[in-house]
């Protein structure tokens, strides 16, 4: 809600309404304000004591490693609606190509402006079975998170050959979820960052279900204590005593 406000009076209202939502038994809601470290981990905890908002999250932890498996999902959300956009693609590219076959097939000889439009609709063509590919790619995709004290490892399964990453602790500056760059019925879908002190992001579950990604992220942060915003840089004495 108030989107657009500024800062300042969103964090004013916020602080206000806070004491108001508190029930007679508890404390109040954390305050989560970006840039306040204490109110994040505040908000993280509570976030992180609710069981995981997806069945299709799996958490277990032992011997201090953290391992979250995230999907599939199956065809569902946004890996559907991107499927959907596909086909419609698909259709509306056939339809045009089979009137362009049919004009070709009364002319004795193309011209070259007519093989650049052939050349056209096979291009169309790949770009929507792209689509559908990667839709089912999401649907089919696995995602598998270690976490310890030092090191991040993840493994990326799913229609394409499985990818492996792994990514030392100390080189982390934030963990959080953002807008990717895939937009599917004008709004664009989350997906899972993590930034490093080199100003690069890595991208994980673009389209998942961005309550489970928001209590990943959290669970995450809490793990390696790191911030949720790419700007707050760990001290080193919080990356040695990372839990």
């Amino acid at each position: 809600v108030a989107m657009g406000y500024p800062n300042e009076w969103l964090e004013a209202l916020a602080r206000e309404l806070r004491p108001l939502l508190s029930l007679a038994s508890s404390a109040p809601p954390p305050l989560w304000v970006e840039g306040d470290a204490t109110a994040a981990a505040e908000a993280d905890a509570v976030l992180v004591s609710q069981n995981p908002p997806s069945g299709r999250l799996q958490v277990e932890e032992a011997g201090g490693r953290l391992r979250i498996t995230a999907g599939p999902t199956g065809l569902r959300g946004s890996a559907l609606l991107l499927f959907r956009l596909a086909l419609i693609w698909l259709g509306i590219v056939g339809f045009v190509g089979a009137l362009f076959l049919r004009d070709q097939h009364r002319k004795e000889t193309p011209e070259g402006s007519e093989l650049g439009g052939l050349l056209a609709l096979v291009g169309f063509t790949l770009v929507g079975v792209g689509m559908g590919l990667t839709a089912i790619h999401l649907a089919r995709r696995r995602v598998v998170l270690e976490v310890d004290s030092l090191s991040v490892e993840v493994v990326i399964s799913g229609l394409w050959p499985s990818r492996r990453h792994q990514w030392r602790r100390a080189d982390l500056t934030a963990v959080g979820v953002g807008d990717s760059s895939i937009e599917v019925g004008g709004r664009k879908l989350p997906e899972l960052q993590f930034h490093f002190h080199s100003g690069t992001v890595s991208r994980l579950l673009v389209g998942f279900d961005e309550a489970a990604l928001r209590w990943m992220a959290a669970r995450l942060r809490q793990k390696l204590q790191l911030p949720g915003w790419p700007g707050a840089r760990a001290t080193e004495s919080e990356v040695s005593s990372a839990p």
